[in-house]
């Protein structure tokens, strides 16, 4: 599979660099010819990756298959850019030049962030009738069956786990494994705006005519209908199980705000059970994304409850919450949250609730897309405060129920105040972003200004800011400051 060469550039996206074998063999240490007498091959190793560290991936491929001499010297800085972090899709070629990685004396070293993205094919047309269409038309439209085949096939025959295992058994540096629904735009090398994309993708989209589809399937109107990113979820924590692979953190980043993990991803299998409960023991970062879908306003979440018991050692855990915005759904969200903020001697939010978690190493807790009460954050923030060093909230709403909302009251500052004045607290980071707080029957919904206003060249036009990162090494000062710059943005009244 690596000798496949992936170098289609599409509009809005360019090939993951994908080499020749000539290019990934490891280099002789004794090789018949070194060219050391190569005028090139005496520049300083410094000059030498400044000069490489602009050139696009087609040159710098070109550049070390000239000389064995710049292979060598070149190979460290190539396999830390190009194999550290590698993005894959569910597609057989594209696992397979996973597991073949895998096996690479060298690069199986270098490897450290596996990416599982969503690409796929959707809705493709099963009718099997071609007739009418132009031969490439024809070639195109066989091409994307065959695509969308495959990755049935690893969805539906156990493969998929399969060789995620013989991969993951493989890498001993393994350190994240991430699922995400987007191409990261952090591709400079070669262009402004292009994309490190799943490795294949791009030879895809030259065969089919296509671009992959990352997104959920919408399903009679229900967005949170596809269970995808679930599916990839439990394939992936069995695959480290039954690989026996050790990976400190798992990730997953959806920006599709209709997807999420549904609470059956976090199902443990009993006949894999014994296996799983190390992966998640030696974690200690879990960012996922939790899609509520219950049809009870106090359905427990039981099943995510138990998987984050059983995962002690977390440093930094990030919870967001996608869902429809319904009222069930805010009060399920509470009762979760609720949940975490409970001590060992809170008497339980239900009958026969898993035990309350301690996470006596948290570090960093990120919260975002949620709504809760101000009892609840407090509650959450002290519960973890003798530990508590980064405190993340993004998108979150505080309900109001006690104050009238004539009377205008700037329950955001209170709540920081009131931190504020804790002892044992000792926040070194607050990194707030699109607050706000609704009133009781959300009869007002209140964003809020933080940081104060933003005032551009002109002198004159203001905008409001609406994220801002307080630092200090002193956890009072950081959360007054922040209690005296969060500024409500009242309604007008009229």
């Amino acid at each position: 599979m690596l000798s496949q060469l992936d170098s289609y550039a599409g509009p809005s996206q360019l090939a993951t660099p994908v080499f020749t074998k000539a290019q990934l063999v490891d280099v002789p240490s004794q090789p018949v010819d070194t060219q050391d007498d190569c005028y090139l091959a005496r520049i300083p190793l410094e000059i030498l990756l400044r000069i490489t560290q602009s050139v696009p991936t087609t040159d710098l491929g070109n550049l070390r298959l000239s000389c064995k001499v710049f292979e060598r010297a070149l190979f460290s800085f190539f396999s830390h850019e190009f194999f550290r972090k590698k993005q894959f899709m569910v597609f057989p070629t594209s696992l397979q030049a996973l597991i073949d990685i895998s096996k690479h004396k060298k690069l199986s070293l270098c490897l450290r962030h596996v990416i599982i993205a969503t690409d796929r094919y959707l809705d493709h047309d099963s009718s099997g009738y071609l007739g009418g269409r132009r031969n490439w038309e024809q070639e195109q439209e066989r091409q994307k069956r065959i695509a969308c085949a495959g990755h049935e096939s690893l969805m539906s025959t156990g493969l998929l786990r399969d060789m995620l295992v013989e991969a993951f058994s493989n890498l001993p540096n393994l350190e994240t494994v991430d699922i995400r629904d987007f191409n990261a735009g952090s591709r400079n090398r070669d262009g402004l705006g292009t994309c490190w994309t799943s490795y294949g993708a791009t030879s895809l989209v030259r065969l089919t005519g296509e671009f992959m589809n990352h997104n959920r399937v919408m399903n009679h109107n229900r967005a949170t209908s596809d269970p995808y990113p679930s599916q990839l979820f439990s394939a992936i924590i069995a695959s480290l199980a039954t690989a026996n692979a050790r990976p400190p953190n798992i990730e997953v980043v959806l920006r599709d705000r209709g997807w999420g993990l549904f609470e059956n991803a976090f199902y443990i299998p009993p006949r894999i059970e014994s296996s799983v409960l190390p992966v998640l023991a030696s974690l200690t970062k879990l960012h996922i994304v939790f899609a509520q879908e219950g049809a009870s306003p106090n359905t427990s979440p039981f099943l995510l409850k138990r998987f984050l018991s059983l995962t002690p050692n977390l440093t930094w855990f990030r919870l967001n919450v996608h869902g429809n915005g319904s009222s069930i759904w805010k009060r399920q969200t509470e009762l979760l949250l609720t949940w975490l903020g409970l001590g060992e001697t809170d008497p339980p939010l239900i009958d026969n609730d898993i035990t309350p978690i301690r996470l006596q190493f948290l570090e960093q807790l990120d919260l975002g897309l949620v709504e809760m009460e101000p009892p609840v954050l407090l509650k959450l923030v002290l519960k973890f405060s003798s530990s508590l060093r980064r405190l993340s909230l993004r998108s979150v709403s505080m309900v109001d129920k006690k104050n009238d909302p004539k009377l205008n009251v700037n329950i955001w500052a209170r709540i920081f105040q009131t931190l504020s004045k804790k002892a044992g607290l000792n926040l070194q980071s607050l990194d707030l972003a699109n607050l706000q707080f609704v009133t009781q029957d959300d009869v007002v919904s209140v964003p809020l200004r933080i940081g104060g206003p933003v005032e551009f060249i002109d002198g004159q036009t203001k905008e409001s800011r609406r994220s801002q990162t307080y630092t200090s090494q002193f956890s009072m000062m950081l959360l007054e400051r922040a209690a005296a710059e969060t500024t409500p943005m009242w309604p007008v009244c009229t």
